[in-house]
């Protein structure tokens, strides 16, 4: 998290800026697939260029970084002009972002023969999960067929989503922020102290945003269970609402039919895992270095997209965790690095990393 945000836009600071952390820095240009390596050439007048190899063209906008112990420095830019592979920018905007971090990273010595060595595989991240709902939709379409013909003598109003199909969904942000249920078993009752924070947010947050339901108004309870691949990727929800109140079963059956939702789409093979083996350049309790030179596994990895996947440590034991990618960079020998933001894991993989965490951190 961003412990301080600065924006500058008073143009007579940019020299120095550009001068105190751009020059002979490591500069990247941001695009889609993370951060390209390019060279900053000087600040003169009032504009800045840049070399940016291998690239043709670039966007009129651009956003161009660099990183200064904690701290990322970005300049907004605007295309002026191009010679080769020389670019001119005029330079809008800096913001400059502090974060703080609880620990170092301990880098992943390589020993003889690689004893040392952590590898992660079976990797999915949550825009495989979105484009397999998008590409095989009529699985996804049969699957809710089966869903709702069990749950409609239960439930009089029955609503399965998916992370395909809408933006900002209210109850889909609700679960990716650690939530784990929505339980409103009657509108029309006071909640208990325990419950209270989670109503006022469902009633603020949710309900009222929800224009089927508010339009209907006459639904009184509701309980929405999660759809997750792999324990940690949400890429769905199943809503039941009814007209009259209801109980702590009907949050179970709730619970219980989305897991079966899953199940439904691993006996049809919606989600492919990635076999490739990445190696691990550095790690701490709190974050992970993920390197290789293969450019086609980018499309893996997008920022602050959630990747699950399984690590092996040089105790030979397995780690299955999920964690959020934060930045990606190429460096000039061609390698990619994927820095990442360990997000959770099963109890067993929990001691199993800590094991090992405690081990090299106590050398």
């Amino acid at each position: 998290m961003a412990d301080q945000i600065k924006t500058v836009t008073d143009k007579e600071q940019f020299p120095m800026l550009f001068k105190n952390f751009f020059k002979d820095k490591k500069v990247h240009l941001k695009t889609s697939s993370g951060g390209l390596l390019i060279q900053f050439l000087g600040y003169h007048g009032d504009n800045v260029a840049f070399r940016i190899p291998g690239v043709k063209n670039v966007p009129e906008n651009v956003l161009i970084f660099t990183r200064h112990d904690k701290t990322t420095i970005y300049t907004s830019l605007k295309t002026l002009d191009q010679d080769v592979d020389t670019f001119t920018f005029l330079p809008l905007k800096f913001q400059i972002i502090s974060v703080f971090r609880n620990e170092n990273r301990n880098l992943v010595e390589v020993g003889e023969n690689g004893k040392n060595v952590i590898l992660i595989t079976n990797l999915i991240s949550d825009s495989d999960v979105k484009s397999a709902l998008s590409i095989h939709s009529k699985k996804v379409d049969k699957i809710r067929e089966i869903v709702l013909f069990d749950l409609q003598k239960q439930f009089e109003k029955i609503n399965i989503v998916f992370l395909d199909q809408i933006k900002n969904d209210t109850r889909l942000k609700f679960f990716s922020e650690g939530n784990k249920q929505i339980a409103i078993y009657d509108l029309n009752v006071e909640p208990d102290e325990k419950n209270i924070t989670q109503y006022n947010h469902y009633i603020n947050e949710i309900y009222s945003k929800d224009v089927q339901l508010t339009r209907l108004n006459q639904y009184v309870s509701e309980v929405t269970a999660p759809i997750v691949c792999r324990n940690f990727i949400i890429y769905g929800y199943l809503q039941l609402n009814n007209m009259t109140p209801m109980r702590e079963g009907h949050l179970a059956v709730a619970k219980r039919f989305a897991i079966v939702i899953n199940e439904l789409m691993k006996k049809h093979e919606m989600f492919l895992i990635n076999k490739s083996k990445f190696l691990v350049s550095d790690i701490s309790k709190s974050g992970i270095g993920i390197v290789f030179k293969d450019k086609s596994l980018i499309r893996l990895f997008r920022e602050e997209s959630i990747v699950s996947f399984e690590s092996i440590f040089p105790t030979q034991k397995k780690v299955i965790m999920s964690a959020r990618v934060k930045n990606i960079n190429f460096s000039n020998n061609g390698m990619i690095k994927v820095g990442c933001k360990i997000e959770g894991m099963d109890d067993t993989s929990q001691r199993n990393f800590d094991e090992y965490i405690d081990k090299i951190e106590s050398k």
